[in-house]
């Protein structure tokens, strides 16, 4: 819960200690997004008794966000990291499979296209004179 008192100064040091906390577990997305859920709430309610700390008094009384990530990633069971870990790997590499399915395809019509217009040119083959037609032209309009 955000206290409604809460100064712009506060808000950027929470919002600036969260974004470094999320980086440091990036590896784990979504359990990056819950411990900072967490870490906000703490933040807030310090910050709130004391609307004029800074960076550096954040980082020695909850410890760097590197330092806290590590202590709360300490304080989660190991089945639940390998959990985020795995699904996390799987994405990464469903990601890169779809990267390079798409990469493939362009490259192939990359290809193609300069096989059709260098290597094999369209053949235009004039067999004889032009005919000029003195004829009049067909039209949908009846003639009498």
């Amino acid at each position: 819960m955000k206290p409604e008192t809460e100064t712009t100064h506060s808000v950027a040091l929470r919002r600036q200690y969260c974004r470094e906390l999320r980086r440091a577990m990036s590896f784990a997305p979504n359990l990056g997004k819950r411990c900072a859920a967490q870490m906000e709430e703490s933040l807030a309610s310090y910050l709130d008794e004391h609307p004029e700390a800074t960076m550096e008094e954040l980082n020695r009384v909850f410890g760097t966000p590197a330092q806290a990530a590590q202590e709360m990633l300490g304080n989660l069971d190991a089945a639940q990291i390998q959990k985020q870990m795995a699904q996390y790997r799987w994405r990464r590499i469903a990601a890169l499979v779809i990267v390079g399915l798409v990469l493939a395809f362009s490259l192939l019509q990359v290809g193609r296209f300069l096989v059709d217009r260098y290597v094999n040119p369209p053949i235009v083959l004039v067999t004889g004179s032009a005919v000029v037609d003195e004829e009049p032209l067909p039209t949908d309009t009846p003639v009498n």
